[in-house]
């Protein structure tokens, strides 16, 4: 549904795997920066201007007065990209997964190609959407309208680690597998990047381990990532491993046998 409300927070529950997404509405009155991050927007910056309306008089005046107002629309687009490259660049570095460009005009079209756009930022913008409002309800209306690239940046991110936790089983190097094994692992501080399949609370004998650890994972100084069962290396970690893992920060000697998975024993978890 999408009204002047829009309807966003259930869109939005599906990315709170701490992946961020940065959403700039712009048109001729204001830009809106923000990002997007779980079920949590954040508004960080807004611009307004004043731009000239087009003139309806002729002669020189006209001509004059049509250059004053490219000049200072060049000017804006200018200064949204400059900001932009101070809010989504870290050290240098990109700090969002994506970046879509919204609003009702050309203005997002010119802003892409501005010169003065970092080629970082410009290479991750990955939609461009037009909608009906400026500000918040402009950014409302751009997530529920970037839904499909939203879930592919988070299906492109799983497949990814999944892909560095085989690696890890192929070098039979840095990974742990079942909820003991992981439990064992948190607890030395061992773990990277902890991988729960997003499904693993339906059940019963893992919804408290789930429940737990959505809690209390910063504590283990790791990154929680949830992932679907929707790409075949997310079939094979729920199939194979019990949708339940772990990369490394080095090597653990003692776990990933596949005797103690068959053998767990909840009550001695929690």
């Amino acid at each position: 549904m999408c009204d002047s409300k829009f309807h966003v927070d259930d869109l939005l529950r599906q990315y709170e795997d701490e992946s961020k997404f940065g959403i700039i509405v712009m048109d001729g009155h204001s830009t809106l920066f923000s990002t997007v991050q779980g079920n949590v927007k954040t508004i960080l910056q807004e611009l307004t201007v004043d731009l000239p309306k087009k003139h309806g008089r002729g002669g020189q005046s006209s001509v004059r007065f049509a250059r004053l107002r490219l000049e200072k629309r060049l000017n804006y687009i200018k200064k949204v990209a400059e900001i932009m490259n101070g809010i989504y660049l870290t050290d240098s570095k990109i700090n969002v997964e994506g970046l879509i460009l919204a609003g009702h005009s050309d203005f997002k079209n010119e802003l892409k190609t501005c010169d003065v756009l970092d080629h970082k930022i410009r290479e991750k913008i990955v939609k461009i959407v037009d909608v009906n409002y400026g500000g918040e309800n402009g950014l409302n209306q751009a997530i529920e309208l970037s839904e499909d690239v939203l879930k592919e940046l988070k299906l492109s991110k799983e497949k990814n680690i999944l892909k560095r936790f085989f690696e890890e089983m192929a070098l039979d190097g840095k990974y742990c597998y079942s909820i003991k094994d992981t439990i064992q692992c948190l607890e030395s501080g061992c773990i990277e990047t902890l991988i729960v399949w997003e499904n693993l609370a339906d059940k019963k004998d893992e919804e408290d381990f789930v429940d737990w650890i959505s809690e209390n994972y910063k504590e283990f100084g790791c990154e929680l990532i949830f992932v679907t069962d929707k790409s075949a290396e997310g079939t094979q970690f729920v199939e194979a491993f019990g949708g339940i893992g772990g990369i490394l920060r080095y090597k653990v000697e003692g776990i990933n046998d596949f005797s103690d998975y068959e053998s767990i024993d909840d009550n001695e978890i929690f």
